[in-house]
């Protein structure tokens, strides 16, 4: 599928994101999105930081922290959306066929 990256100014792109939606439909475009997750380093240092907070805990070995780091690496930690990213849908798919849906704050009722 094509990809076109359009760079509008903060003040003129919700006119622009509506305009799309007027054109193509409100079910075939939505606001393309970033998934930000845990990386392996930062999940190690999670759990290094919870066994130094919880002294009354058995201190386990190393491949035991490894692994529960293994555990948190790569879990969602935040979305945002791209600033000028849309994605337009063929009218006979549906965005579920390419992507998991987000709400800004989980609202379902946000735009």
């Amino acid at each position: 599928m094509p990809d076109i990256d359009l760079n509008f100014s903060g003040e003129y792109q919700p006119k622009a994101h509506n305009f799309t939606k007027e054109m193509f439909g409100e079910n075939n475009v939505f606001r393309a999105g970033t998934i930000s997750t845990v990386a392996d380093k930062t999940a190690f240092g999670y759990v290094k930081n919870f066994l130094e907070s919880h002294t009354e805990l058995e201190q386990p070995r190393k491949v035991e922290i490894e692994r529960l780091a293994t555990l948190a690496s790569g879990v969602k930690r935040t979305t945002g959306q791209h600033p000028g990213g849309i994605i337009i849908l063929p009218s006979e798919f549906e965005i579920e066929d390419f992507t998991p849906v987000n709400y800004p704050a989980d609202d379902v009722k946000s735009a």
